[in-house]
């Protein structure tokens, strides 16, 4: 069972770390400029994705 615990936290780390530096390059590539519509979508999504994958670090870690 703590392996399968184990398996769940790095793999919610993974998506987590993922999720983030694609959003970080894909903010640096706009250089300040405005973001167009379907990137603020884009950027809603990522972050309702990454509170899911906090959420499952949190719940893994205690479980650890």
């Amino acid at each position: 069972m703590k392996t399968l615990i184990l398996y769940m936290h790095l793999l919610a780390t993974c998506v987590a770390i993922g999720i983030m530096l694609m959003q970080d390059l894909a903010l640096a590539k706009t250089r300040g400029r405005a973001l167009a519509a379907d990137a603020i979508s884009g950027l809603q999504t990522s972050a309702r994705v990454m509170l899911l994958a906090l959420v499952a670090l949190w719940i893994s870690g205690l479980g650890l």
